[in-house]
């Protein structure tokens, strides 16, 4: 995700050069980064003419973890914008349809991020990687997780409810009415619900 760009934007000379009988590799490139490589990271890579296995495998741990770092600092806003777009408990009611999640808006994010003061750098970063197949790929995954938290907190609202709260209507067509939308909405996500839940919930709708 991070410090790259495509080849259309960069464009890399790769020199060969002798210098004292030996071959020096060079990598060139215009892009500026927006993360500056970390100077300690450096410092502990080892040399490969000292064991070049053991070099190999210690440099490529501490490169893949040094990245990982790098990108769940990256994606943490994002994770915290997504958070927000889901509904709480609170808005959840069995006599309403379940919520669904709020649409990604972009100026909102952008918004979030300015006022976690990140930089004009940092928030073209941003910008760019919401323009990508690797964001619409990653957004429709936490999408399907928040819908099956908010079907989740869904049920949990209408168990917590109660059967007798539900009685207190004193004419039967809003509970003939609730027991057939409840029976459907179990009959539509049932497959997206753990056991347990799933269980109590058709307990519930048995007993309405």
């Amino acid at each position: 995700i991070i410090g790259y760009e495509t080849n259309k934007n960069v464009q890399d000379i790769i020199q060969d050069s002798k210098k004292s009988n030996e071959t020096k590799n060079e990598v060139k490139t215009k892009y500026n980064p927006i993360y500056p490589y970390d100077k300690d990271v450096i410092k502990q890579l080892m040399v490969e003419k000292d064991d070049s296995i053991l070099a190999a495998a210690v440099n490529n741990e501490l490169l893949r973890r040094h990245f990982l770092r790098i990108t769940e600092n990256f994606i943490a806003p994002l994770d915290t914008y997504c958070s927000s777009l889901v509904p709480g408990i609170k808005a959840m009611s069995p006599f309403k349809k379940i919520p669904s999640v709020r649409p990604f808006m972009e100026a909102t994010f952008i918004t979030a991020l300015i006022q976690l003061d990140k930089s004009t750098r940092e928030l073209e970063m941003y910008r760019k990687f919401i323009r990508t197949s690797n964001f619409i790929t990653w957004w429709r995954r936490k999408k399907r997780q928040a819908i099956q938290q908010i079907n989740e907190k869904y049920y949990e609202s209408v168990i917590q409810y109660g059967v007798n709260n539900y009685m207190q209507e004193k004419s039967n067509v809003p509970k003939l009415d609730l027991y057939l939308r409840l029976k459907e909405v179990l009959k539509q996500k049932k497959g997206t619900l753990p056991p347990d839940l799933r269980k109590k919930y058709e307990v519930l709708v048995e007993q309405v």
